[in-house]
């Protein structure tokens, strides 16, 4: 999803919320409706909080809901993915944000993004006597209550540190590449992109001479790559080979539980085949950004100092 490294981890939970309710209503697409569910769900949010203020409850949308839409499709849970509409929802969060002057999309965004959408979301609004525009009022007031707070918008999971947490991110296309390493950017680990050329002209002697003690998480990212594709043409096969000596490098390095592949939907059965490698995490690199959620979890795991 474009511009996703600009969310911040309530939003981004937000979206892992409402992925949640897609699932819990057997429904294949996340709706407007989920969204609204998933802000709700997201307590600490500003959008949680102005709709809470204006009488909203988790349970009473719910049941709303489950009253105004129907699903008659089989579900497929590998299979859920964002809505035309939800999708609208997002590019005008990305408005409304540069409306306010913000460099990042918070809660507050995606609301002012959903009362522009005419779903089934707003149909439940209406239905609870709340309008679009009561919606705008309370989001700007409960803005300027905490304008003059100090404000951490960071989605930094790791307490301050002296030491600099790196990440290695391998294969997939560059702007996957590029979208992971922003979103490892807000973890407070830092990037390293190996470029896919130098790592079939280079192979594992190019990670030795680029490995660090501060290296503590490799991310390897299945999926199709043209460029690559062309030029393994005349070597058939040789980026499945490099995954696998790289997995069994880094698994050997690092530690299996600091080993994480992203993968495409279209590439299950690959991923199926490195099974054999107990312990990596494996992640699907889904539209929706719920990868985000996982990957966090995985770097909170390896990474927060026990108590």
């Amino acid at each position: 999803m474009a511009g996703m490294e600009r969310f911040t981890q309530r939003a981004r939970r937000v979206l892992s919320f409402a992925h949640q309710e897609a699932e819990r209503a057997r429904n294949n697409f996340i709706n407007t409706e989920h969204l609204l569910l998933g802000l709700l769900d997201e307590e600490g949010g500003v959008a949680g909080r102005v709709l809470r203020e204006l009488g909203l409850t988790t349970e009473r949308v719910r049941e709303l809901v489950n009253r105004v839409t129907s699903n008659s499709d089989p579900f497929d849970p590998s299979r859920v993915e964002l809505a035309v509409d939800a999708q609208r929802v997002l590019e005008h969060s990305v408005e409304e944000t540069r409306r306010l002057g913000h460099h990042y999309i918070g809660t507050e965004h995606v609301l002012l993004g959903l009362v522009r959408v005419e779903g089934a979301a707003m149909e439940v609004l209406r239905r609870l006597g709340v309008t679009a525009d009561q919606i705008r009022r309370q989001t700007r007031r409960v803005l300027n209550e905490t304008a003059a707070a100090p404000k951490n918008i960071s989605t930094g999971i790791l307490p301050a540190s002296k030491k600099i947490h790196e990440v290695f991110i391998l294969h997939g296309q560059a702007d996957q590449k590029k979208t992971i390493a922003a979103f490892i950017q807000t973890l407070g680990l830092e990037p390293l992109l190996i470029d896919n050329h130098s790592e079939i002209d280079l192979g594992l002697d190019l990670l030795d001479g680029l490995f660090s003690k501060d290296v503590d998480l490799a991310v390897l990212v299945l999926g199709n790559d043209p460029d690559v594709e062309k030029t393994e043409s005349k070597v058939p096969g040789r980026m499945d080979q490099n995954i696998i000596y790289e997995l069994g490098y880094f698994r050997g390095k690092l530690g299996h539980k600091h080993v994480c592949v992203l993968y495409q939907d279209n590439l299950r059965d690959e991923v199926k085949s490195l099974s054999a490698f107990t312990g990596v995490v494996f992640i699907p690199f889904d539209t929706a950004g719920v990868w985000m959620t996982q990957l966090s979890k995985t770097v909170q795991d390896i990474l927060r100092p026990s108590s």
